[in-house]
């Protein structure tokens, strides 16, 4: 109806001049996650509960919603600073995502790539020589299961995400023959041990 009234063609253009107050965007989130449609760490939380102690749980837990690009941050930056600053998808128990986002997929599968690229470098030029692997590199295992499980929901695999690589994909802003050079040297993608 709206979309009529303002003259626009696409209910979708409507749709992004809809703003929601911070208080309706966190009820809007509750309710999502009510349904089924929002994972993440809190959402495991409120499976296990009784549906009158999830939702007011969540009700409690949820006032704010910030938009992190791959996903949405639900931590209250009146009570405390981010402890995590620009680590939403390093399991952050903060972070949730739209399970069926399809419009966040792109970004998903790029941030994927770089990550996967990143492991395949760094494991072969580590290759049997460190005797202990650097906090990042575990940071980088992490955050590729993070965005693997989110690409999960949207029927996304490993295999999918290398021929998204294959394809060029992930590298729009980065030199073009990067991924050439890096297979001219030895460095395919091999499956991760």
């Amino acid at each position: 109806m709206q979309t009529k009234w303002f003259g626009r063609k696409h209910a979708a253009d409507t749709k992004a001049y809809q703003h929601l107050t911070p208080a309706q965007k966190a009820a809007k989130v509750v309710a999502d996650i009510m349904d089924g449609h929002v994972g993440g760490a809190v959402t495991e939380v409120a499976k296990v509960l009784p549906v009158e102690v999830a939702h007011t749980f969540l009700a409690a837990r949820i006032h704010a919603v910030h938009d992190v690009g791959p996903g949405m941050c639900i931590h209250d930056f009146q009570m405390a600073p981010c402890p995590r600053h620009l680590q939403c998808t390093v399991n952050c128990d903060e972070y949730i995502w739209l399970k069926r986002d399809a419009s966040r997929s792109d970004e998903l599968k790029r941030q994927a790539a770089v990550v996967y690229l990143s492991l395949q470098n760094v494991q072969m030029q580590f290759a049997g020589q460190a005797l202990v692997e650097p906090d990042w590199l575990e940071h980088l295992r992490i955050r590729y299961g993070q965005l693997m499980t989110q690409l999960a929901a949207l029927n996304v695999n490993e295999a999918d995400l290398v021929r998204y690589i294959d394809d060029g994909g992930g590298h729009a802003e980065s030199d073009p023959g990067e991924l050439e050079n890096q297979r001219a040297q030895g460095g395919g993608h091999r499956r991760r041990a």
